[in-house]
């Protein structure tokens, strides 16, 4: 199953019209057309009923919405957890003041230990 045919039904579902997904999509209205036919064929089921108003789901439609939001949100998940691995990593040696070490510099540094996790930080201070 392509994921960009579960995305187009997911757009086609939340906005109720198949022009309105392509505009948001950046494709055509036949192509989006063609990758719901192409789903339902692989699914065996009409997904939405059309209406010169537009389109709503189907009940096998409203069921598969549920699944695809989940394959959507696994998917990602997926990626954010592999842009994890891109964030910085290594040492850090920084410099600072005993004043600002005592005020904000602490703030800093752990709300940099929390978003950048695979990063050592040094610290020396002087007066």
């Amino acid at each position: 199953m392509n994921l960009k045919f579960l995305e187009t039904f997911i757009w086609v579902a939340k906005l109720h019209s198949f022009s309105l997904a392509a505009d948001k999509l950046h494709s055509t209205q036949a192509a989006i057309s063609s990758r719901i036919s192409v789903l339902e064929q692989e699914l065996g089921s009409k997904l939405f009923k059309r209406d010169p108003k537009g389109v709503t789901l189907t009940r096998a439609g409203e069921r598969v919405l549920q699944h695809a939001e989940q394959v959507s949100r696994s998917m990602a998940e997926l990626y954010a957890s592999l842009q994890d691995e891109n964030l910085a990593a290594g040492t850090i040696r920084i410099g600072a003041m005993d004043s600002a070490i005592h005020s904000w510099f602490v703030d800093f540094v752990a709300d940099a230990m929390h978003h950048y996790p695979n990063l050592d930080i040094e610290v020396t201070s002087d007066t």
